[in-house]
């Protein structure tokens, strides 16, 4: 049987660093390298890549906005989208937001998924800042 790392890969993680026993970078392996794609995905502002400048997100643009249905729906939209866009190994499930009991102007993005090719269910948990 493969194992999950076979299944849905190995990528550098993020922040990029090497292992200096081996002289070799480390890797993400299987679902942490998906999580660690989608920190990449939603912290990179729309534009940011001059060769791809639909990859990212509009995180960024709503740091002043208030957390209000409309919001939450538009971003659900947004990030779906870009989801869609650039990590295919998932289908979401589910993105709610929920305020931080612990810092004041902190929202957690809460994303449940599915990783296509082994059918496991996954979360990924994004906090999102805003200005208060």
């Amino acid at each position: 049987m493969a194992s999950e790392q076979e299944i849905i890969g190995a990528g550098w993680a993020f922040p990029p660093r090497f292992n200096a026993d081996r002289n070799q970078t480390v890797m993400a392996n299987g679902v942490d390298d998906i999580n660690q794609s989608l920190y990449i995905l939603f912290t990179t502002e729309l534009g940011e890549r001059v060769m791809q400048p639909d990859y990212g997100s509009a995180l960024k643009r709503m740091v002043f906005e208030s957390v209000d249905e409309h919001f939450k729906a538009y971003m659900r939209m947004v990030l779906v989208r870009s989801i869609a866009l650039y990590e295919a190994r998932i289908q979401p499930l589910s993105i709610e937001f929920a305020p931080d009991e612990v810092v004041e102007g902190r929202y957690l993005m809460l994303l449940d998924y599915v990783v296509l090719s082994t059918r496991r269910r996954n979360n990924f948990v994004f906090p999102f800042y805003l200005n208060t």
